[in-house]
């Protein structure tokens, strides 16, 4: 009697240990960074989900690796035996993770677990692109004693509450910002010198104004350009036939060390320089074309100019701007034309110039806001800044309007905004 009771009791004790075997789910292959999850069975799952459990470990850009990221923590995706889900883990350690069949509905769930110390990580995503701050004020030249400043408007890009700067200037012509709009630079034609200024944060007003501490070197400038890191000022000089480097002092903003580009050129007038500073845009009113030129990284220095590719389209090439990534150019042409030109990759020189489709009153000189939505053209002899929306497919321009000062600026040559 006892021996039947002892032999009923192992056969249950063995029944109930075979039932707590749980079947697994899914076949998961660990390789890290990645999780490869399929189906033990033959079935399509429209709604799985998977959640981390550890701690340290996270699915690296859940919408972006086709699941579905829910409120309770799981990320919903469809998988099949055909068509197996792969997802990159970011962490190290022991990772502990939950798959279901449906969703994240318990009954349907169950817990997994992977070795995931050392070995390959994945990439640290990219950090998206800080949006530009938008451009906020327009300082604008008038071949005169002043400069004034102007504040934009965010709705349509318009000017209010223009007023001077604060200081005078001897025939002022090109102005360019540096990159945090702490300082202006102003080339003063008459005087052969070029200013820089303090920009007064609140109103955008000058103080300080000083020569650059070059004297004489400059020979009517016109087009200045900084590099993006505001170590280096190129100047156009009109009767020289010249383009100089200069070194900028960090402390005050002054110049030193300034030197000739290295090249010639047919009465330079404005000057734009592309994002990483490889390249310079030179416009040459002499030979009504834009030259391009590579720079020296070492001294800023010209090598290897040569006419962009487009000969006399551009007439009397004044002003000159380049969008964001260097895909297009802007030309005035002294006239009514503002030419919209397509820049090569490879060389820098462009392509499929068209007109603007806009008309303006002798143009001058042009800037693009922060985003390159909007262009802003002088117009020199209605004593005007034209604002255009910019097409972003083609670079045409579009809705043209006065930027709303009337007669203030006087003639109107150069812009700059920050």
């Amino acid at each position: 009697m006892k021996k039947t009771i002892l032999l009923s009791l192992s056969l249950l004790v063995s029944f109930n240990v075979s039932a707590n075997i749980e079947a697994l789910l899914f076949e998961v292959t660990a390789n890290k960074p990645n999780l490869t999850i399929k189906p033990n069975v033959n079935f399509f799952y429209p709604i799985a989900g998977i959640q981390i459990t550890s701690l340290g470990f996270s699915l690296q850009n859940p919408g972006q690796q086709n699941c579905t990221p829910s409120s309770s923590g799981f990320c919903l995706f469809a998988v099949s035996p055909s068509q197996p889900k792969t997802f990159t883990i970011s962490g190290d350690g022991q990772l502990t993770y939950r798959l279901c069949t449906n969703g994240e509905a318990p009954l349907n769930c169950q817990n997994y677990a992977a070795d995931f110390s050392g070995g390959p990580t994945p990439p640290t995503p990219p950090t998206p692109p800080t949006p530009p701050t938008p451009s906020t004020r327009a300082y604008i030249t008038n071949n005169g004693a002043e400069v004034q400043v102007c504040t934009i408007s965010s709705t349509n890009g318009t000017f209010s509450s223009c007023q001077d700067s604060g200081q005078t200037f001897s025939d002022s012509f090109g102005i360019a910002l540096n990159s945090d709009g702490s300082r202006a630079y102003v080339g003063n034609e008459n005087s052969n010198t070029v200013s820089v200024c303090t920009i007064n944060p609140a109103n955008g007003t000058f103080s300080n104004c000083q020569d650059s501490g070059q004297g004489a070197i400059f020979d009517f400038p016109i087009g200045i350009a900084l590099s993006s890191n505001d170590s280096r000022a190129y100047i156009t000089n009109d009767s020289g036939g010249i383009v100089s480097v200069c070194t900028i002092n960090s402390t005050d903003g002054t110049f030193s060390s300034c030197q000739s580009s290295g090249q010639t050129f047919n009465d330079p007038e404005g000057i734009a320089l592309n994002s990483d500073g490889s390249r310079a845009y030179v416009s040459v009113i002499g030979s009504q074309e834009v030259s391009v030129c590579t720079i020296n990284p070492a001294n800023g220095t010209f090598s290897s100019c040569q006419d962009s590719g487009q000969g006399a389209i551009f007439g009397n090439t004044i002003g000159i701007a380049l969008n964001f990534n260097d895909s297009r150019a802007y030309i005035t042409s002294g006239g009514a034309a503002v030419q919209v030109c397509t820049i090569s990759s490879t060389d820098g020189t462009f392509s499929s110039c068209q007109d603007s489709g806009q008309t303006f009153s002798n143009s001058t000189d042009i800037a693009l806001n922060s985003d390159r939505s909007r262009a802003y053209v002088g117009s020199y002899n209605s004593n005007t800044v034209s604002v255009c929306t910019i097409n972003p497919a083609n670079g045409t321009f579009s809705s043209c309007q006065d930027s709303g000062q009337g007669a203030i600026f006087g003639n109107t040559i150069g812009i700059a905004l920050n």
